[in-house]
Formats: C-alpha cells, structure tokens, sequence
C-alpha cells in the first residue's frame, strides 16, 4: 500500500491490512471511493492513532500540528469513534 504517511508513521500500513482482513475496519476506511487520495490517507492516519494510541497520546499528537490539520484529524477522529462505537452496539446486539 502506498501511503504518504507511511514514513512519518511507522506500522500504519501493517495495522490498517491486519484490521482490514479480521473484517473490522469502519465505514470511513472501507468504503473509500479512491483509496489513494489524500483524504483517504488522512482517514488511514486517523484510523492507525485510534487504534494504537491512547486519548492522551492523540491529544499530545494534535497540539503539534498546525490549526487547519488539527481540526480536520480531530474531525476525523471523531467520526470513527462514532463509527466503531456503532460497530459495537451491532455486535452486541448480535450476540
């Protein structure tokens, strides 16, 4: 997978192929209409902090970048914790 991330983060394309094939990525990552674009590398880079950094990492990540960026991931962010949230509620209502 080309990312442009890939570099700044290191693992990001490991973690997102593992999630992908348990069958347990979100909406926001899946059903990406160009998974080359930059919005979609911005929407793998928000997956890859949610599942590998704690709340306290992530905000520490976010003070460091720049205003425009920062509110676009934290946009992002927040769509997949709704996202997974709602994949949990399904499940648990599953089972």
């Amino acid at each position: 997978m080309v990312n442009g991330y890939q570099d700044a983060v290191p693992g990001i394309s490991a973690s997102i192929t593992a999630a992908t094939e348990a069958g347990w990525v979100p909406p926001l990552i899946a059903e990406a209409a160009d998974s080359s674009s930059e919005d979609h590398r911005r929407n793998c880079l928000a997956w890859y902090l949610f599942r590998t950094k704690t709340r306290p990492e992530i905000l520490a990540w976010l003070n460091k970048q720049n205003s425009r960026f920062k509110a676009d991931m934290r946009a992002r962010l927040n769509t997949l914790r709704g996202e997974v949230q709602q994949m949990r509620q399904q499940v648990q209502e599953e089972g």
